[in-house]
Parts: C-alpha cells; sequence; structure tokens
C-alpha cells in the first residue's frame, strides 16, 4: 500500500486524472443501489494521497481553480459517472437515437456535479497539513460541497456520500441524530482513515492503525445503535 500511496502522490498530468476518475468510479459503487461500501474505504485514500501531492498556489484565485480543483473534479467526475448511472435508464423507454446521447447526458451531467467536488477539494487543501487534520479539512469542505449540490440552482441531492451508510434500516436510523448531511461528514471522516496508515513516514504501528480501528468502531457503534433504536421501537 505504500508504493500505492507514493504512486497517489507523485502522479501527474493524465495518470493523475485517471487514476482519480477510476478511484472515483469505485466510489461510485458504495452508493445506492450498490452499497459497496468497501470501495469506498479504498478510493477515499487515494483522494486524500492526491491531494498531498497536488503543488500548491501562492494566490487564492489559483489556488481555487488549480491542482487540488482538478484532482476533486475528476475524482467525482468517476463517483457520479457510476453513482447516476440509473439516469441512462429513463433513455430505453423510448429508444431510438436517445441511444446515441445517452452516454453524453450522463457524462455531462456527471461533470457538472463534480464541479461540487473540485471547489470542496480546492478549500480543503487551503487548510491542508501533513497530519491529521486533513481528513477532517477534506471531510468538512466536502460536506459543504453536497450540502451546496443538494441546494443551489434547485438542488440535486441525489447519492449523497451520507447515503454510503444507509446500507440497512439498522444503518438508516443514525439519520435521526445527525441528517444525511452529518452521515456525509462521517462517511468522508471514515473512508479517508485508511490514508493516514501509509506511508509509514517514521510512525509507530499504533499511531497509525489507531484512526482506522476509531473509525470501524463508529461503524460498529451506529449499527449497534441502529438495531437497538429498532428493538425500542
Amino acid at each position: 500500500m505504500t508504493a500505492v500511496a507514493e504512486f497517489a502522490m507523485l502522479a501527474h498530468g493524465w495518470r493523475r486524472i485517471l487514476m482519480l476518475v477510476v478511484a472515483g468510479a469505485l466510489a461510485g459503487s458504495s452508493a445506492p443501489p450498490i452499497f459497496f461500501l468497501v470501495a469506498l474505504f479504498l478510493a477515499m485514500p487515494v483522494l486524500v494521497w492526491a491531494l498531498d501531492g497536488a503543488e500548491r498556489k501562492r494566490s487564492v484565485r489559483a489556488s481555487v481553480l488549480g491542482p487540488a480543483f482538478r484532482i476533486g473534479l475528476a475524482f467525482g467526475f468517476g463517483y457520479f459517472l457510476v453513482a447516476l448511472h440509473w439516469i441512462g435508464a429513463a433513455f430505453f423507454v423510448d429508444g431510438g437515437w436517445l441511444l446515441v446521447v445517452m452516454p453524453l447526458a450522463v457524462a455531462g451531467l456527471a461533470l457538472l456535479l463534480s464541479v461540487f467536488w473540485g471547489l470542496g477539494t480546492a478549500l480543503a487543501h487551503l487548510f491542508w497539513s501533513a497530519g491529521p487534520g486533513r481528513i477532517f479539512a477534506l471531510a468538512t469542505a466536502l460536506t459543504l460541497a453536497e450540502l451546496a449540490r443538494g441546494y443551489l440552482f434547485t438542488g440535486f441531492p441525489f447519492n449523497l456520500l451520507g447515503y454510503t451508510l444507509t446500507a440497512n434500516p439498522e444503518m438508516m436510523q443514525a439519520t435521526s441524530l445527525v441528517g444525511v448531511y452529518g452521515l456525509t461528514f462521517v462517511a468522508i471522516l471514515i473512508a479517508a482513515t485508511p490514508a493516514l496508515v501509509w506511508p509509514a513516514a517514521e510512525r509507530s504501528l499504533i499511531a497509525r492503525v489507531l484512526p482506522l480501528f476509531a473509525a470501524f468502531g463508529l461503524l460498529a457503534g451506529q449499527i449497534a445503535w441502529g438495531n437497538f433504536r429498532l428493538n425500542e421501537t
């Protein structure tokens, strides 16, 4: 995994873009109706590592539309391309020439929505650090981006990242506490924790894996509390 982390940090140009689109697509499989949550834990660290290697710009304006923005844009494009694949089903109703434009319509919507994620990663990178604080910055900024996506321009809150933590009735109960945007923050935060394990960077094994075990504990606690709530009602 250290080699993967180093590749993600050092990748540039088309290799970086391709890597992030693939990682985003993998993350998209964690959204409904697939709910392959493991994919989010595999993909989100790639986003963190890519931001670790993103070039910093001196001006705020250059930072907003700089490498960090393009990283989020590519990752978001892959995510929405897979997460919103079901939109293409509508084109099969009439078929014909509509099937020709279906890929363009789905890809165009995915690209448009990924702008929100690009702005989110650009914001997060303004507060980037070498320590665990960077995943909190990413979780906060992407949650704000998802919040904006859900409300601006009439809103399009489909397949928010928080929905990845609602695969069953037990997991859904947490929305009564923090709502779907709270779950979005938690989903990003816990899925990004593997990025704190690799590379080692002269840290002890305990210091590296403790956040990951805490993430799994939080996930287990969500399920346990949901089970308790369902049994009490």
